[in-house]
């Protein structure tokens, strides 16, 4: 017996011991052939059996194989590849150029999730479609590639401003505080810190469903961008890459050329008194133009004897000589210069099966279109990982961006370029002299100005007020010494430690940080003030100092596993954040006691000071989950808490939520698979609260707090304190999110065209904010929560291949989205507002319409002084014979009712490459207060266009001209008559009468260019040391292919009410080559 069981219990032992050498585990690494980066989401499987896992983001699988066995890599969009299980093992898997496919969605805390399994819209930009060409920043680069997506860009003229991005619509009771903005986890203010060249691929998670899990600053959704890791590449892993773009002013308003400068609409002769320098001799009995004033509505220029403004300054080759007085048709063109943009770049990859590191140096040099402005950039980025052993990985992701920016930018009302060109300026000014005079000075040093005064002022005991600006300075030497310099750096990324128990679970530690340094100054020389009579400009002084830093320490574990037909993906963790800011700065009053001394003690008077602090704090926790049956059925949610120092103690909770489902029913329809690649019906809610911010970066710090404010001056030796006008409600919080969206995304064709739906629909409630209360309570506003807005939409995206031919490939993604509703359901009942106005939205104060929220409209209207209209719509004469007045006139919303774009994509031989991308918008309107200016000065063509007569509008009336007003009196009756040109330009300003002076944001745009030649190296036996190499043409903003406003591009208005001094429009050309070694 003991013999038996001794017999036996060997056998036993010997069939464990098979066993476990039957299986064994495998691990490997899959990369793209393309780049040779690693693939995450790749489905791993054993041949024949329902054993399998995914790559993790790094590209990394584990599994437990038998003996013998064979795996299978499978990823849409690439060729699945079957090889022998042998460890470790590196797989590269093959693109297939017409699947449109699978792609992985990547969220919160760099988790990533793939296309198929989630409930809600995300839609991914990889490299190559962002980088068409290489935009200055990543918002320019997204134009029109995202369905929802809107991209306010800015001016090539205004160097280092931030683009403002829009997801489905816009929301709150002001500038609303758009994405969310996600660098492989870290949170940033903006999109401008950062490389377009290390970008791998962006999602763009569209509502509260999409990005609970980043809880309140991701309500407006999240623009969420991986950067490049290190791969195995051929050769040394180098990358060069090397562009220069030419920028030139393409969109300017349509000026007159016709009259010359001034007040006076004939010349004035010139009598020489003693006492006038002696010079002036040579000019008695010459004609002159008004100097004195501004505007454009001087003589009729057909090439008349005159003196020029710089004829009556000594010392230069004009002085003393007349002119023919002749149109400038180009001369504001001709100010501003071609910009120039150096881009050059440098990257280093390299990885092994425990290792993968990615650094590259990127510096942006650019030579602004308005003179003496440019930028200097230079951008750091290192992206590491590194395997310690079987369980441990260590990582790091580290940036460093330093930016300057040199240049007086400006484009508010009265500026040095566009103030003068748009709204206030002669016609006759040649721009080659005045840039050549831009040092003439009189002989007491005061700089010589266009803008001086007439003859008859001069005295020669004050013969500089004679010279100097009466409102306006030379554009050039202004804009050389009213100097600002602005320096930025910020330093941000994270490092992280994560342990891998399994292939089923691993938990990760992350610290990160985002700090900024910033530094401001302004100088205004004193020979400026010497040298201005009303122009209000003193010697001057300002600095600006500030820094901030972010910190948060991240938990986050994961677990995945498949059993069975299900399969199961959880995360969840904790987030607890820290925020320091602290500022100061001060500037000078009145001018310096020293002339040219820069420091604030040399004020004139007691300068301006200033000092800011600010902490704030939250603590998080947060999961997700998502179950998936038979890779056809999946569900999950997403819960978040935050606690939030910026909230009331006791009430300081938030809770974000998410849930959703989604159903691949293609899966289930395997018949008609030879045409229906792919089918998915999506649901999802989400409802996220915010803390109080005001914009993403912050949580709104000391908003619920009342605050008395100690001066800077003193009343004797007693301090002074401002007392608060605000008071606080004390059941504040902050506003709530919510939103339902159901999609369909489908493919046929293996993949060859592809279509994504999505319905959303959502309410926005309870914004903090102030609103007027009686002044008989101590103070005059509250702050506290009211409004409802809903948002409705659709968003549409086709993909497809329409032409694929030996030789000829033609890719196509076409986009748009339509805003069904963004209407402001509702302001506040409870203090009986039912419109309300913020400040910041008005380009003129209340004068001019400005942007409003009205209840039961739709969001954002331009509303105000208009004309006044009878029921049938017929403008309405006032007496005086121009149009009446109505103050309470609704133009339409500030949003666009469909945007969208469509990228195309050529290969021909092979070898060439042309992409061609455009962008639209329909519907918005916006305020143009260098319209009204522009014609109130007559520098603009309405103002000497021909009237329905034929004749010009500024001849007298008697004679046929004048411009014709019509419409009907008080009592009905039809009225029409002509008003002479000046009075009637300027009667639209003295009556309030600014219906002209709104306009349409509609555009198409062809926005990106380039042309792209592979070049064969190995053909040219450079092989052995270029792996390879491509040279690119390359246009930006090439075209405005259709705009109801001819005067401005709509794609660029500066603010969302609309425009004071609009910097140009440009378009540009360039040329790019990237070389891999």
């Amino acid at each position: 017996m003991k013999k038996l069981l001794f017999t036996s219990l060997c056998f036993l032992l010997l069939c464990l011991t098979q066993v476990h050498a039957q299986n064994r585990t495998v691990t490997g690494t899959v990369t793209a052939k393309d780049d040779g980066l690693p693939i995450p989401g790749v489905t791993v499987i054993v041949k024949g059996t329902t054993l399998g896992t995914q790559t993790n983001a790094a590209g990394k699988f584990s599994l437990s194989v038998p003996a013998n066995a064979t795996l299978t890599f499978k990823f849409i969009g690439y060729k699945t590849v079957e090889m022998p299980a042998v460890d470790p093992i590196t797989v590269v898997l093959t693109s297939v150029s017409n699947q449109l496919g699978e792609v992985v969605v990547t969220g919160a805390f760099n988790t990533k999730q793939t296309s198929r399994s989630i409930s809600y819209a995300a839609q991914v930009v990889k490299s190559d479609a962002l980088n068409t060409i290489r935009q200055p920043n990543v918002n320019n680069a997204l134009a029109g590639k995202v369905a929802g997506l809107q991209i306010r860009s800015q001016s090539v003229g205004a160097l280092g401003r931030n683009t403002q991005v829009r997801l489905r619509g816009a929301t709150g009771f002001g500038n609303s505080s758009g994405a969310l903005y996600v660098v492989d986890g870290t949170i940033l203010p903006n999109s401008d810190d950062l490389n377009p060249d290390d970008v791998e691929n962006i999602t763009v998670l569209q509502g509260p469903a999409a990005s609970a899990q980043f809880g309140s600053a991701g309500a407006n959704g999240a623009i969420v961008i991986t950067t490049k890791r290190g791969g195995k590449v051929k050769g040394v892993g180098i990358e060069l890459n090397a562009g220069v773009n030419f920028d030139k002013v393409y969109i300017l308003p349509n000026y007159q050329n016709t009259y010359a400068g001034g007040a006076a609409a004939d010349l004035m002769q010139y009598h020489y008194k003693a006492g006038d320098p002696e010079g002036w001799k040579a000019l008695d009995g010459k004609f002159y133009p008004d100097y004195t004033d501004d505007s454009s509505w001087g003589p009729k220029m057909v090439g008349q004897e005159y003196i020029p403004w710089y004829a009556w300054a000594p010392g230069t080759k004009y002085s003393f000589k007349t002119a023919s007085l002749v149109a400038q048709p180009n001369n504001a063109r001709n100010y501003f210069e071609t910009g120039t943009t150096l881009n050059n770049g440098i990257a280093f990859t390299k990885s092994a099966d425990d290792y993968n590191i990615r650094m590259s140096y990127n510096n942006q040099h650019v030579n602004g279109i308005v003179p003496y402005t440019a930028l200097m950039k230079n951008v750091f980025n290192l992206n590491v990982n590194y395997d310690l052993g079987k369980h441990f990985t260590v990582g790091a992701n580290v940036n460093f961006v330093s930016q300057k920016v040199h240049g007086n930018i400006s484009d508010g009302y009265a500026n040095a370029s566009t103030g003068n060109f748009n709204q206030w300026m002669h016609r006759d000014l040649d721009m080659g002299i005045m840039k050549e005079l831009k040092d003439l000075t009189s002989p007491d040093g005061t700089l010589v100005s266009w803008n001086h005064q007439n003859p008859t002022s001069y005295t020669a005991d004050d013969p500089g007020y004679f010279y100097a600006g009466n409102y306006w300075y030379n554009m050039y030497k202004i804009a050389e010494l009213n100097t600002k310099d602005n320096q930025r750096d910020r330093f941000y990324g994270n490092v992280y430690l994560q342990y891998k128990l399994n292939k089923d679970f691993n938990i990760k530690a992350t610290y990160r940080k985002n700090s900024r340094s910033e530094w401001q100054e302004e100088f205004i020389p004193a020979i400026l003030q010497k040298s201005g009579s009303q122009t209000g400009v003193k010697n001057y002084y300002r600095t600006y100092n500030v820094y901030e830093n972010r910190e948060n320490y991240e938990l986050l574990a994961n677990y995945n596993k498949q059993i069975a037909d299900f399969k199961i993906d959880v995360n969840a963790g904790s987030d607890i954040y820290n925020r320091s800011y602290k500022d100061n700065g001060g500037n000078t009053v009145d001018g310096l006691s020293i002339p040219d001394l820069y420091n604030i003690t040399n004020s004139v008077s007691a300068p301006s000071v200033f000092n800011t602090r600010t902490n704030e704090q939250y603590r998080a926790l947060f999961a997700k989950a998502t179950l998936g049956y038979k890779n056809f059925l999946f569900i999950d949610g997403t819960v978040r808490n935050d606690w939030f120092s910026s909230l009331f103690p006791q009430d300081n909770s938030v809770l974000a939520k998410s849930f959703g489902g989604s159903f691949v029913f293609s899966e289930l329809l395997p018949q008609f698979n030879n045409w229906l690649s792919f089918g998915k019906v999506r649901l999802s809610y989400g409802e996220t609260p915010q803390a109080l911010a005001t914009a993403t970066d912050n949580y709104g710090g000391y908003r619920n707090n009342t605050v008395y404010g100690v001066n800077q001056y003193k009343f004797g030796t007693n301090i002074l304190m401002n007392t608060p006008d605000q008071s606080v409600d004390p059941a504040l919080h902050g506003a709530v999110f919510k939103q339902t969206e159901v999609g369909l995304d489908l493919r046929f064709l293996n993949d060859r065209l592809g279509l994504s739906a999505t319905y959303y629909a959502g309410t926005d409630v309870d914004f903090p904010a102030s609103v007027t209360v009686n002044p008989a309570s101590g103070f005059s506003s509250i702050l506290t929560n009211f409004g409802k807005i809903q948002r409705k939409g659709i968003e549409l995206t086709l993909s497809g291949t329409p032409v694929r031919i030996n030789n000829f490939n033609w890719d196509v993604t076409i986009n748009g989205a339509r805003q069904l509703q963004n209407k402001v359901v509702e302001v506040s009942k409870k203090y009986g507002v039912t419109r309300y106005t913020n400040p910041s939205d008005q380009v003129w104060g209340t004068d001019m319409p400005y942007m409003v929220f009205q209840e039961g409209k739709e969001w954002g209207q331009i509303y105000g002084n208009g004309i006044k209209r009878n029921a049938a719509g017929v403008p309405i004469i006032a007496a005086n014979g121009m149009y009446a007045n109505d103050p309470n006139v609704y133009f339409g919303s500030v949003l666009p009712k469909w945007t969208g774009g469509i990228q195309n994509s050529f290969t021909i031989f092979k070898s060439f490459v042309l992409n061609a991308n455009i962008d639209y918008q329909v519907g918005g309107k916006f305020v143009s207060l260098s319209n009204r200016w522009g014609q109130f000065s007559g520098l603009t063509a309405a103002t000497a266009a021909l009237n329905d007569k034929g004749v010009p509008v500024r001849d007298p009336v008697a004679d046929g001209g004048g411009v014709k007003v019509s419409g009907v009196d008080a009592d009905g009756k039809s009225v029409s008559n002509y008003i002479d040109a000046k009075t009637y330009f300027q009667g639209l300003t003295n009556n309030k009468t600014y219906d002209s002076y709104i306009y349409d944001l509609t555009f198409v745009k062809l926005r990106e260019v380039s042309i792209g030649y592979k070049i064969p190296v190995a053909k040219l036996g450079l092989g052995k040391v270029i792996q390879s190499a491509r040279f690119d043409i390359t246009g930006r903003n090439l075209l405005l292919i259709y705009a109801k406003s001819k005067d401005y591009d709509p794609s660029e208005i500066s603010s969302q009410q609309g425009e004071t001094g609009q910097l140009p429009g440009t378009r540009g050309l360039g040329f790019n080559l990237k070389v891999t070694f």
